[in-house]
């Protein structure tokens, strides 16, 4: 079995459907930390786990506005998409998965 070579892991990451999917789970992350916060508290390992998400995603958004720099991507945007899906939301926007005509003098649909 040979390894990956940068062609195949560049394709996986250029990939719509896989980052989509990764959100998709993001997503059942943060309801499930919510469940188990408002439940059970962070006495609940994966509770406790997910806060810790919570806090890195945090710490990304700084991260994000300088990998997203001329993209033409709203800071709205990017706080929040940061907040909920943290680098599976920025890594494709800098790769132009999300938007791909977005980028200096061509803002994206959702630019303000």
């Amino acid at each position: 079995m040979s390894a990956p070579n940068a062609t195949e892991g560049s394709v996986l990451l250029d990939s719509r459907p896989f980052w989509l999917t990764v959100g998709v789970l993001a997503v059942l992350l943060h309801l499930g930390g919510i469940y188990l916060y408002a439940t059970q508290g962070f006495e609940n390992l994966w509770a406790r786990l997910w806060g810790i998400i919570v806090v890195l995603h945090v710490l990304e958004i700084p991260l994000a506005f300088v990998m997203l720099r001329g993209r033409g991507i709203a800071w709205g945007l990017t706080i929040w998409n940061t907040l909920v899906f943290g680098f599976a939301w920025w890594v494709p926007a800098r790769r132009g998965v999300y938007h791909p005509n977005a980028g200096p003098g061509r803002p994206g649909p959702d630019h303000v």
